[in-house]
């Protein structure tokens, strides 16, 4: 089921959703397009994240973002969900949606062993969205009754456009890393 934030993942909400990755997701990824001008920061959080990396690859679409000038790729960077990779993710940022140029790399998200998404980020837009499996609710809910992330779910399949199968096959086949 599809779910939004009622608060922005910010603060506390945000460690939450990132300690609750390490139980739901094995791995996450970030971007990087060619047509931003990055700076020192995303450089350091990009060679910090060296040993958690799983692979990259070259698009022109990752989920959420379609760049419509061919000439303009992105790299997509796909990590492993470690203790220590959350733990940097956390150290460098208190914020979800400050992961986008120029100062971080873009749209950090995460992805089940299956490659299907469990966040979606679209920093620049502030759009996310959250798919937990009725399973990740349960357990969320008995993680802890006075959770931020449990209090802050909203479920919502009204008024949200549903992907297309297609795309959705087709993207699926780079994220199965």
């Amino acid at each position: 089921m599809d779910y939004l934030l009622n608060k922005p993942p910010v603060g506390n909400l945000y460690l939450e959703l990132l300690d609750f990755m390490l139980v739901v997701s094995d791995r996450f990824y970030l971007v990087v397009r060619s047509d931003v001008q990055y700076d020192h920061n995303t450089e350091n959080i990009l060679n910090g994240l060296k040993p958690f990396m799983l692979n990259s690859l070259s698009s022109v679409e990752w989920p959420g973002t379609e760049i419509l000038d061919e000439n303009k790729k992105a790299t997509i960077y796909f990590y492993k969900v470690t203790p220590a990779s959350i733990d940097f993710l956390r150290v460098n940022s208190s914020d979800l949606f400050q992961w986008k140029g120029p100062n971080y790399p873009d749209d950090l998200s995460f992805l089940r062993k299956d490659g299907s998404i469990i966040v979606m980020n679209t920093a620049h837009e502030g759009i996310m969205e959250i798919d937990f499996r009725s399973d990740e609710v349960d357990i969320l809910r008995h993680r802890s009754s006075d959770s931020l992330l449990q209090s802050a779910l909203v479920a919502t399949n009204v008024g949200i456009e549903q992907p297309r199968s297609d795309v959705l096959i087709h993207m699926k086949k780079w994220w199965m890393c």
